[in-house]
């Protein structure tokens, strides 16, 4: 009975049970079950061992030690065409070689290394407990006794492994792994360079992955009794729904399958499309590229391709072995539901290995902010690879790196500056501190964190600005009432007092920080109402109140400085128990990938690059601006210089025509040049962004290159088209200039009208001015030469007022004869001699009335003076009359001829014209009259 293609019934795919075996549940023990679990602890067949089934030659593990006999070179045609294996059944025409093709490696020794019990594939970043080689156990977790919440030091639970092994490809461990993938790609695409493979570099899978232009290959690889088994099939690109041919399938032509040696190559995606109820036509999975697409109803991802063609030869080939599963790009995004149709299928150990995990490991940006969110990714990604192993010592340890300064800073840096970051850094802020908070709390749960160390994390400095940045979001964001709420309840369920929980939200008063509590019930009366209730849920949890906040300093600070206590093992945990318990710790730290990814860490690389390329690629140059405002300059001094000539225009009147001349040139460079500098700014901001998202395992210096090469491009191509690109001023500015022109036109024209009136009012001034001063010339020199004049004429009237006394005094010493002849001439005289008199009393008067405006002093002396002379002049007319005693000179004769009468006149006259003439001369001293010498001979009355 000859076999076919045809695959067997739904009953002899998968043994009863295992479809429906979920995770965590254990699959009802078949006989082939148990003879796998007996089988899988012998060593790897050797050629000199003999069959190793325990029913001896013909049980169902002796095929697996004949292979070891035969070798990867022995003949197989018998196989494809005549023998029966399991079922009886020949098999169909399949493609078969007889011996191992030129340059095709040996892959029954790969696959033995791979599936044997002694072959344990741990992450290359450290070294891991050896998981023992048998099936996933159930859970114990769930069946197990009530576990005694105290704090002190016991053994954290060992979590139940999803796969038996997990890890990036390793040259030195993953040996098979690179033979098959060789195999399946060909020599031309993996090759060995002196020690190492060239798919070792993440950056050589890249353009691998390119070159080939395959988005991503899986493989499996176990053993069954007669042959081992590989079944590959890549993943469909959403986009073009197709695959291109590889290396195997030029072995395989139009079939599903070819034999190689001992070993058979499916491609899972061929096989499926043969069996029957399938559809027939043309594969869309693999073809030529200039063949046409066939677009199929629905995309199958790789994994479940090959679970179910494994399924479809579950009779001809079953799995007796470990299970080896490679990929080129890691794309599992859950833990729980890693790789859960193969596990599921065949409740076998899964040894896990990519080429390269598009997933954050390092911390290699520049950036402190980015380096600090890689820092974090890195670690998640760490506990997560231990959660998928169910390494629960290692993870412990590395758990403790959440605790670290570091670390509680960069969170708690994130949610103070998440109001000015970036949307994108904003975004991943939040969400990561949510999920720490959510972390810390599981992890305690399970026992890989303590209380203890969590409380004491919140007591330092970093845990005291985590926690008031905390309560100050909560205020705005509801993303942190659960996770606070679930953190705390998770200390309480550890039995940590409550008193204890009350003193990490509460700050003393000389801390820096103002404390969760502060931050969070601060302004009452503007708290929305779901901010409201979550103090009141930490009040109703008694682990806070609102009362303390009124306490003084100094019971605060007692508040604060309360020590770590628990609750004894006969206390029981009172106050109100949590409603539903946090998430699991391998969902957060799924999250935790999905949040920090390269994608995420390339947009905010991005961001921080764009600054920079900005500052470098300026629209316009500070030398074109200077350039433009000295031309501006030019042309309104020009426009100055019109009116007034050898003259610049002042910075008054150009200050604001420059500005907005410059503005608006600025806006027609950044019209003219806009498009080509976005283009510039676009492709280095592009290919330093795909650079990172590429490459996130690439070291800090090769990033820092990437990032200076990006920005010394943008520079040359900038200065490129500066060179190439001279920007002319628009119509606008053009228009404005002219305007600007035409003020400064106006403002010097202005200026200069201004300038003649200044001078004709000057000119005005000075004119009145010399008027002036020769009036004022003339009024003095007037006034002086009436001084003048009557200066001489007051001199005239003395000399004459002088002549006559002198002649009065030579009449009177005359003899009487004489005497009387002249009296006529004498009475003449006195009467010239009183207008005279009266003159030069006028002239003085009127000359002390002058100054007596600015000398008071003056005034008073003169009237003072005037007064005297009056008093005197009475005085002199209230003498009495003496007779005239005639006088004659020696050797004369008085004369005879003169009546009494005419004497006592004449000496009346004589006496008032002496009084008048001593008052005259001690009045002022321009009537001073000159002392009259009398002869010896004179004599007066």
């Amino acid at each position: 009975m000859e076999m076919s293609d045809t695959p067997p019934t739904a009953a002899t795919l998968v043994r009863p049970g295992r479809l429906a075996a979920g995770h965590g549940q254990v699959t009802p023990q078949s006989r082939d079950l148990v003879a796998e679990r007996r089988a899988v602890t012998l060593r790897a067949p050797t050629a000199s061992t003999a069959p190793l089934g325990p029913n001896g030659p013909n049980g169902p593990n002796a095929s697996l030690g004949s292979l070891g006999s035969n070798g990867s070179n022995g003949s197989i045609q018998s196989i494809g065409t005549n023998q029966s294996i399991e079922s009886g059944r020949s098999i169909g025409p399949v493609g078969s070689v007889d011996t191992d093709p030129p340059g095709m490696p040996d892959l029954a020794t790969a696959i033995r290394s791979l599936v044997t019990p002694s072959a344990v594939i741990a992450a290359p970043s450290g070294s891991l407990t050896l998981i023992p080689d048998t099936a996933p156990r159930p859970t114990q977790a769930r069946c197990a006794a009530p576990r005694d919440r105290t704090d002190q030091a016991v053994a954290p639970p060992a979590y139940e492994p999803i796969l038996a092994s997990r890890g990036a490809f390793d040259p030195a461990m993953h040996e098979g792994v690179a033979h098959i993938f060789q195999a399946l790609l060909g020599p031309e695409a993996v090759y060995r360079t002196d020690t190492r493979w060239n798919i070792a570099s993440p950056t050589a899978v890249v353009e691998l992955q390119t070159k080939l232009g395959t988005a991503n290959l899986m493989f499996v690889a176990y053993a069954s009794p007669r042959r081992m088994a590989i079944y590959f099939a890549q993943d469909i690109d959403s986009h073009h729904a197709v695959a291109p041919l590889l290396h195997i399938h030029a072995y395989m032509g139009d079939r599903h399958r070819v034999d190689i040696g001992t070993v058979r190559i499916v491609d899972a995606r061929r096989r499926i499309r043969c069996a029957p109820g399938r559809c027939g036509a043309g594969s869309a999975f693999a073809r030529k590229p200039d063949a046409p697409c066939t677009v199929p109803g629905a995309t199958m991802s790789a994994e479940v391709a090959i679970a179910e063609a494994i399924a479809l030869d579950a009779n001809t080939t079953p799995v007796r072995s470990r299970m080896s599963v490679g990929r080129l790009l890691e794309v599992e995004s859950t833990s729980i539901g890693m790789l859960r149709r193969l596990r599921k299928l065949t409740c076998r150990p899964i040894d896990y290995v990519f080429l390269r995990d598009p997933a954050v490991r390092v911390a290699n940006s520049s950036a402190p902010t980015i380096r600090e969110y890689q820092t974090l990714g890195a670690l998640a990604n760490r506990l997560r690879d231990l959660r998928i192993t169910g390494h629960a010592q290692p993870m412990s340890i590395h758990a403790r790196r959440l605790l670290d300064e570091d670390i509680v800073t960069s969170v708690a840096r994130g949610l103070d500056y998440c109001a000015t970051d970036s949307s994108e850094t904003a975004r991943l802020s939040v969400a990561c501190a949510v999920l720490y908070l959510q972390l810390l709390g599981r992890l305690i749960d399970d026992r890989i964190l303590t209380a203890r160390a969590v409380w004491d994390m919140l007591k330092t400095p970093a845990g005291a600005y985590l926690s008031s940045m905390l309560g100050f979001r909560a205020r705005a964001l509801p993303d942190f009432d659960a996770a606070m709420v679930g953190l705390f309840d998770a200390m309480t369920e550890a039995r940590m007092q409550r008193r204890s929980i009350a003193s990490v939200v509460v700050q003393p008063p000389d801390s820096e920080y103002d404390g969760l509590l502060k931050e969070l019930a601060s302004s009452w009366g503007n708290l929305p109402q779901r901010a409201k209730d979550l103090v009141q849920e930490l009040e109703g949890r008694r682990f806070a109140t609102r009362t303390t906040l009124m306490l003084c300093p100094k019971r605060i600070k007692k508040i604060h400085d309360r020590a770590f206590t628990t609750l004894d093992k006969a206390s029981r945990i009172l106050g109100p128990r949590r409603m539903t318990q946090n998430v699991p710790v391998a969902d957060i730290l799924d999250r935790f990938r999905e949040t920090i990814t390269p994608a995420a860490i390339a947009r905010m690389s991005r961001t921080h690059m764009e600054a920079t390329v900005r500052a470098n690629s300026p629209t316009q140059t500070l030398a074109e601006q200077r350039k433009f405002q000295a031309q501006v300059k030019d042309a309104l001094d020009d426009a100055w210089r019109n009116v007034l000539p050898a003259e610049a225009a002042p910075p008054p009147h150009t200050r604001a025509m420059l500005e907005d001349a410059c503005a608006a040139y600025g806006d027609d460079v950044i019209c003219a040049r806009k498009p080509a500098l976005d283009r510039i700014r676009e492709m280095a901001l592009d290919r330093y962004e795909a650079f990172v998202a590429r490459h996130p395992d690439a070291s800090k210096a090769h990033v820092a290159q990437m990032f200076q090469a990006s920005i010394d491009a943008t520079r040359s191509q900038h200065k490129a088209l500066m060179e190439a690109e001279r920007v002319a001023p628009g119509a606008s500015t053009q228009t404005l200039l002219l305007h600007g022109s035409e003020q400064v036109t106006r403002a010097a024209q202005a200026v200069k009208l201004s300038r003649l009136a200044t001078l004709a009012t000057v000119a005005c001034t000075a004119k009145a001015t010399l008027d002036n001063a020769k009036r004022a010339a003339d009024a003095h020199a007037s006034h002086h030469r009436r001084l003048g004049q009557r200066q001489a004429e007051a001199s005239a009237v003395s000399r004459e007022s002088a002549r006559l006394r002198t002649a009065a005094l030579v009449q009177m010493a005359a003899p009487p004869g004489q005497r009387t002849e002249a009296d006529p001439h004498g009475q003449e005289g006195a009467r010239r001699q009183g207008h005279a008199h009266a003159t030069s009393d006028a002239l003085r008067r009127a000359n002390l009335a002058r100054h007596a405006f600015s000398s008071p002093s003056l005034a008073s002396s003169t009237l003072s003076l005037t007064a005297s002379e009056m008093s005197f002049g009475s005085l002199l007319q209230s003498l009495p009359e003496f007779p005239v005693v005639p006088c004659e000179s020696p050797g004369g004769r008085r004369g005879a001829s003169g009546s009494p009468q005419h004497a006592q006149q004449s000496q009346r006259s004589e006496r008032s014209e002496r009084s008048q003439s001593s008052l005259s001369s001690r009045s002022s001293p321009i009537d001073a009259q000159p002392e009259t010498r009398m002869s010896p001979g004179a004599c007066t009355g």
